[in-house]
């Protein structure tokens, strides 16, 4: 985290509840012609997860998969994957990765390092195959001739490739783009419906795929509107959520109580438990739980609790960042910020703590869709229209 000027500690702060960025200011007005009862008990929104049956249950034995389960796991994914491309590409067989031949081959594998330690780079990136198909060979790459790609240990991809002779690497010729269908995580609103359920992704290749306008019938959103004409309000956050001179965690106890002033209908935590090891978790889950459990929010309040990759407690999901051959991404500017980009927002709250001094947070209010947008709709698809009716307010805590 940023360090703080010396002297600008938390409790001597001055801009408490300023508000830094805006993103559509114009609807507030609108909020504040909303009858908003805030002794209002109904739980307006319901978060579900996806792909339930691959799921951990609460009582899994963590970490303590057998070395021969996850291998079978990993080459599962491998022969999956392999099925899926001869299907895009109507091809009839691939390559064992391995198998020397003059001519151009397609080939499916996994990216791994051919160095014990480092990190990767062009010279030791690796290519293994399934072991149904090769026995788990591995080869190493030529990328020098691919203009654009992003690759990291562990990723699965489709190739095409030249591999002459065991004595050489395979010369990479490009990466095949294959569009892998799956269900994001939603929160199924009981009174709107703001959501995606459906997304592509280009697994194979940086340049993404955008995924289609979330749309729903105009009868069903009328029928999830008409239970409840309140907006649905979000607080997030992002960790460090304690200052570096002390483990109080005084920036989450008072982000808690304006939780429990403004009752919103999720609060989404980010990077939360990223001090001292073996107490951090501890100390956060505290925290949380004192600071709302001696009130009545917990009966609609929805929590997310996004893990890190910093985070005392959590496993590294991949050993290292993905190299890059090319910049794909764009930084904005703004430290925190709140931007449209096509028919999705892009929402950085900025950290609730830096130093020993306060940060952001973000406070999200979603509108009912208008009525007269419900009635416009051409067919029956009527377009759910979030960025234009989302208003996002970033503070000083």
């Amino acid at each position: 985290s940023l360090q703080s000027p010396p002297g600008n500690n938390y409790e001597k702060r001055t801009d408490a509840g300023k508000t830094v960025s805006e993103f559509n200011a114009h609807l507030k007005k609108e909020v504040q012609a909303m009858d908003l009862d805030a002794s209002d008990t109904e739980r307006l929104v319901e978060i579900t997860a996806p792909f339930p049956s691959r799921n951990l249950a609460p009582n899994s034995s963590y970490m303590y998969t057998p070395l021969f389960q996850r291998a079978i796991a990993l080459d599962e994914q491998l022969v999956e994957y392999e099925e899926l491309v001869k299907e895009t590409f109507k091809l009839e067989e691939l390559k064992p990765v391995g198998d020397p031949s003059p001519a151009q081959v397609t080939v499916v594998g996994r990216i791994v390092c051919e160095a014990a330690e480092g990190k990767l780079n062009p010279s030791v990136a690796q290519i293994e195959g399934s072991r149904k198909t090769c026995g788990g060979q591995r080869v190493l790459l030529d990328l020098s001739g691919v203009p654009n790609f992003q690759i990291f240990p562990g990723k699965i991809v489709a190739l095409e490739g030249v591999y002459p002779d065991t004595r050489s690497p395979m010369v990479v010729k490009r990466f095949l783009e294959v569009l892998v269908h799956f269900v994001l995580p939603s929160i199924e609103r009981l009174h709107r419906v703001v959501t995606m359920d459906v997304a592509y992704c280009l697994v194979c290749t940086c340049q993404p795929i955008p995924a289609p306008i979330a749309t729903s019938s105009p009868t069903r959103i009328k029928e999830i509107q008409a239970k409840s004409g309140k907006p649905v309000r979000v607080l997030t956050a992002c960790g460090p959520f304690t200052t570096t001179n002390n483990v109080d965690y005084l920036p989450l106890n008072d982000l808690l109580h304006i939780v429990v002033d403004q009752k919103p209908d999720v609060l989404i935590l980010v990077r939360g438990i990223e001090s001292i090891a073996g107490l951090g978790s501890m100390l956060f889950s505290i925290q949380v739980g004192g600071g709302l459990s001696r009130c009545d929010v917990l009966c609609v309040l929805q929590i997310v609790v996004v893990p890190s990759l910093r985070d005392a407690h959590h496993e590294y999901v991949y050993p290292q960042p993905p190299f890059n051959k090319k910049k794909v991404c764009e930084v904005f500017e703004s430290p925190e910020y709140a931007k449209r980009v096509k028919d999705s927002i892009c929402v950085n709250p900025g950290q609730l703590c830096k130093g020993e001094s306060g940060g952001t947070f973000a406070a999200i209010c979603i509108l009912p869709l208008a009525n007269d947008k419900i009635e416009s709709a051409s067919d029956d698809k009527c377009a759910h229209f979030v960025p234009d009716r989302t208003i996002i307010e970033i503070k000083r805590i």
